[in-house]
């Protein structure tokens, strides 16, 4: 059987770094990993770490709308994702969500915390029916110290992670919320869109507008009067839980 990647190498839409790879499910118990599933994960070829990440690993399937942690849980790991969606979102002290992150296949939650023995500052709610493979805290730490394959992955991950904040951090400070839209939705399009032969491309809109308006840091009515806007001015247009971008190349002169 041959192994699926899960996660892109490389730049490009997905999680540059991610390199684990899961075979297809053979066998019946869902939250055992088997020695058929693991096939270099996170890079590491030794066959002893991989036997024993066997036996320590639980695969774990969260249906949509089910959190994989809250805020103020204490950690306990590494959550590796097979296939889904997962929203990362803090819950403010006045009670709004701030979303701060979409997980997809081949993503990977948990490394920020990996030396931390304190509790998530964030929650993950799967945005559609997801697989997670997990890897406890202790066992992480075991193998960055035993192996050199998996401590950088570790530190690609994290500067991954660090390159993508510093970009939204610069985005939010520079651009407008009408840019910020923009790109957002070039964003979901690059990672989710399907070209048309009509040279239209089409994705599904999973993100509330109450969702989008918080990835961007506005108000839900700003970023539904854009929506239209947009709408209106045949940049893209709404079908449903479709959005459709009509012209790509005007919708990324107004991210700029």
């Amino acid at each position: 059987m041959n192994a699926q990647m899960l996660a892109p190498q490389g730049p490009g839409p997905g999680y540059p770094g991610s390199h684990f790879f899961i075979k297809e499910k053979v066998v019946k118990n869902d939250n055992i990993v088997s020695s058929h599933e693991i096939d270099n994960f996170c890079g590491i070829t030794d066959q002893s770490l991989l036997y024993e990440i066997e036996l320590t690993c639980v695969k774990n399937i969260y249906r949509k709308g089910q959190s994989i942690f809250i805020q103020g849980m204490p950690t306990a790991g590494i959550y590796f994702v097979q296939n889904g969606k997962i929203k990362i979102s803090t819950i403010c002290e006045n009670g709004r969500e701030f979303i701060t992150e979409i997980v997809r296949s081949g993503g990977v939650i948990g490394l920020n915390q990996l030396f931390d023995d304190g509790v998530h500052r964030s929650c993950a709610t799967c945005l559609e029916d997801t697989n997670i493979i997990f890897l406890k805290k202790y066992f992480a730490h075991y193998l960055i110290k035993n192996s050199n394959d998996f401590t950088a992955f570790c530190f690609k991950q994290m500067a991954y992670f660090t390159e993508e904040i510093e970009k939204k951090n610069l985005s939010k400070s520079l651009k407008n919320v009408r840019q910020r839209l923009a790109g957002l939705l070039i964003e979901l399009n690059a990672k989710d869109g399907i070209k048309q032969t009509d040279g239209s491309w089409i994705f599904k809109l999973y993100l509330s507008r109450e969702n989008m308006a918080s990835m961007i840091g506005t108000s839900c009515e700003t970023a539904i009067r854009f929506l239209t806007e947009l709408k209106n001015e045949q940049i893209i247009d709404l079908k449903g839980k479709d959005l459709i971008i009509k012209d790509q190349y005007r919708l990324w002169m107004f991210s700029n």
